[in-house]
């Protein structure tokens, strides 16, 4: 009962996080619904556990229970979002890529005549 209690607040605390995020246009419609669908389920989910089971017997795949439904979701989600991330990081890097070789450019052009001061080694 207590860990029912706990995801019902941590669910609202979410769900009411990710509407001042949409409202304040820092995620998208389409961040907004997943999440709001995902937190939306989760509360349903053990607010309603009979259903949770009955809907994991009707899938199949050797799910009996709602909570193993649950698992299989949550993992299939959180190797979805790493993919994401990864796709990400490597976009970010490429385009740091691209700008710190368009300043190096930059700085060459303007001082084309520039030498490169090295310090003399003391003997």
């Amino acid at each position: 009962m207590i860990i029912r209690i706990l995801v019902w607040i941590i669910g609202l605390l979410t769900l009411y996080s990710i509407f001042v995020k949409f409202r304040k246009k820092e995620i998208t419609f389409g961040w907004f619904s997943f999440w709001f669908l995902l937190w939306a389920g989760i509360i349903g989910m053990v607010s309603q556990a009979y259903i949770a089971d009955g809907i994991a017997s009707f899938i199949g795949f050797g799910l009996g229970r709602g909570v193993e439904l649950a698992l299989f979701l949550a993992i299939l989600i959180v190797l979805y979002l790493m993919f994401r991330l990864y796709l990400k990081i490597n976009q970010i890097e490429f385009q740091i890529s691209e700008i710190v070789k368009h300043i190096a450019l930059l700085g060459v052009e303007k001082n084309p005549k520039r030498k490169s001061k090295s310090r003399k080694r003391r003997k």
